[in-house]
């Protein structure tokens, strides 16, 4: 049995890193006063960039219907350029690898306690014969 661990440390500081960057970047282009149009962009280009980064990893981004709509609203709330300067992408991401971490760690236990649950159930192994 191999353990599942979709997302590893590195990732998960990696992923968090570009989201407080994002968000970091964002809040520049509000105080800076640019135009909706920009920050409308940057945040569709930023949500596809999360989409594929989390399909690499095998994590659904938005593969429920609850999710999907959770996430749509975070992203449509992000492309509004004065309500983009809350931090959305980094809650966002920290909600999603937390989540993964918490199936990932449920998916293992019950593996382990169906693969113990098998062993239980096995005939013992027979034992040569002493020549």
């Amino acid at each position: 049995m191999q353990e599942r661990n979709r997302i590893n440390g590195f990732h998960a500081w990696a992923i968090i890193s570009v989201s407080v960057m994002v968000d970091v970047i964002q809040l520049i282009f509000t105080l800076l006063i640019f135009t909706l149009l920009l920050s409308t962009v940057f945040a569709i280009i930023t949500a596809i960039v999360f989409w594929v980064w989390f399909k690499v990893l095998d994590v659904g981004f938005m593969d429920t219907s609850s999710g999907f709509f959770k996430n749509y609203f975070k992203i449509v709330f992000e492309m509004i350029p004065i309500l983009n300067i809350f931090p959305i992408f980094t809650i966002m991401t920290v909600f999603i690898i937390s989540k993964v971490r918490k199936e990932d760690k449920k998916y293992n236990e019950e593996q382990i306690s169906n693969l113990n649950a098998a062993n239980d159930n096995r005939p013992p192994a027979r034992l040569k014969k002493a020549v």
